[in-house]
């Protein structure tokens, strides 16, 4: 499909969802509600219509005796269910071979997360609708994203809608027509308890786009060296120097460069606020390296994975200041295609960056200038739930001097490798990192506000209050007051 078929394609796709939310609210406006199962009325999953995803009395024909109203018995009610898990296989109806996959997922999941994982081992884009229907033949409709890509209405939870040989219907982008028969074939209290050698998936991965090519935008002679590599690998990386496990599951196509792997880590782990030099290496040492981004540009170069890697082999990632987080990598296996190497995969184990499970300290942090003929330094105290924008306005306070425009944070005290800087067009800093993500006691990084204007910053102290501080702890020397 062409970009311009694909243009109008999503105007169609647009055109129908504003249609629909008009026929919606004509209809809350006119006081229709969703009929009763026991009437002889249009059924409340019917081509007659759209249901009213907002109606109470609609929610508990669909969820009936299992879902009570009040919100308080909502919350015992899910607090009371046991975890379980369902093996779902998901067959896509109208491809050309037999494709299907296999997904194992918690009752306590909800439609949106069953959406996720069948994009994710299939393969398909992101920001399309999507529809699912109470049966097979996708005529009674349950729950869709009408309104917002991603977001169900309404987004029942799994142990409302499936039981053991339950059969479903989803439809992902209504243009394309991409059909899908759920089945429940089993439902177990543990992953354990699956067969050793269970199948997770069949077929190649179909293109949702028929015609379309994965490397139209690149030149003949790039398009024709990522060819040669085939299939994708699964990797398992795991964050290094933490007391719980800490580690993920990522898939990349063999074609993919190492600069790919580097940002898929890094979404991964959660530091979603942009990408971060750092270098993969191929001893415990870090001595030889396999890529790196650890020069004046911060990108990777095009080191294909196909062209390197291996299953069973495993190398080190770093990142971060002074490339304080290391990771161990772990090529598990090398598939023919991207949605069976993201088949029966789990995502991951541990976390260690959400910002509710960060305990409320502070960081004692010295800036000093660089290469100064007279000391000039001053000490800041901040939270480390706060950010590197926080950090750069208690530097500006101490220094008014220095130059907003050239303003920026490197990951060492050496000048060459940016972590973060002031973006004219945002009009901050970006990426913008909460410090607990990067700091560390004993830490050390640059910042530069302009070639004269270079300054350190030690993380000197991690204390949870103030007076924990030295009562005659000197601030600063050499800055006008």
């Amino acid at each position: 499909m062409s970009k311009k078929a694909q243009q109008n394609a999503s105007r169609r796709a647009a055109a129908k969802r504003v249609a629909r939310q008009k026929a919606l609210a004509k209809k809350a406006q006119a006081g229709n509600s969703a009929p009763s199962k026991a009437s002889n009325q249009e059924p409340i999953f019917g081509t007659g219509g759209m249901p009213d995803f907002f109606s109470l009395k609609w929610q508990q024909e669909l969820l009936g005796s299992v879902m009570p109203t009040n919100a308080k018995l909502v919350e015992e009610h899910d607090t009371a269910v046991p975890e379980q898990f369902y093996l779902v296989k998901v067959e896509l109806n109208n491809a050309d071979n037999k494709v299907w996959r296999r997904i194992l997922i918690s009752n306590k999941e909800r439609l949106s997360d069953l959406h996720n994982e069948i994009k994710r081992v299939f393969t398909w884009d992101d920001d399309r609708e999507a529809f699912f229907y109470d049966d097979a033949t996708c005529r009674n409709l349950i729950s869709c994203t009408e309104l917002l890509p991603g977001h169900f209405f309404p987004d029942c939870r799994l142990d409302q809608v499936l039981k053991s040989g339950k059969k479903l219907g989803y439809v992902l982008d209504e243009f394309s027509g991409w059909q899908h028969t759920i089945t429940v074939e089993q439902v177990v209290a543990d992953r354990s308890e699956l067969p050793a050698d269970l199948v997770w998936s069949q077929g190649n991965d179909v293109e949702q786009f028929p015609g379309s090519d994965a490397f139209s935008e690149i030149d003949e002679e790039t398009r024709n060296e990522a060819a040669k590599y085939k299939g994708a690998y699964t990797f398992k990386v795991e964050l290094l120097g933490t007391k719980e496990p800490v580690w993920r599951t990522i898939v990349c196509p063999a074609s993919d460069y190492f600069g790919n792997l580097s940002n898929s880590i890094h979404d991964s782990f959660g530091w979603t606020e942009g990408y971060y030099p750092g270098a993969f290496y191929s001893d415990p040492e870090c001595q030889q390296v396999l890529s790196s981004a650890l020069n004046a540009t911060g990108y990777f170069g095009h080191d294909y994975l196909g062209a390197v890697l291996k299953p069973g082999m495993q190398f080190i990632f770093t990142c971060g200041i002074e490339q304080s987080k290391r990771f161990l990598v772990t090529v598990e296996r090398w598939a023919s295609c991207q949605g069976e190497a993201e088949a029966g995969t789990i995502r991951g184990v541990g976390d260690f960056n959400k910002e509710d499970l960060q305990p409320d300290v502070s960081y004692l942090l010295k800036v000093e200038r660089s290469n100064s003929t007279t000391p000039l330094w001053f000490r800041v105290l901040l939270n480390n739930k706060d950010n590197f924008e926080d950090l750069f306005e208690a530097i500006k306070e101490q220094l008014t001097r220095q130059q907003k425009t050239l303003a920026a944070f490197y990951l060492d005290s050496s000048f060459q490798v940016k972590l973060c800087a002031f973006n004219q067009y945002f009009g901050r800093i970006f990426p913008n990192p909460k410090l607990f993500k990067w700091l560390e006691p004993g830490l050390k990084f640059g910042f530069s506000s302009g070639p004269e204007q270079q300054y350190t910053i030690t993380v000197e102290q991690v204390v949870a209050d103030k007076s924990e501080l030295p009562s005659d702890l000197q601030w600063s020397q050499g800055v006008s007051a």
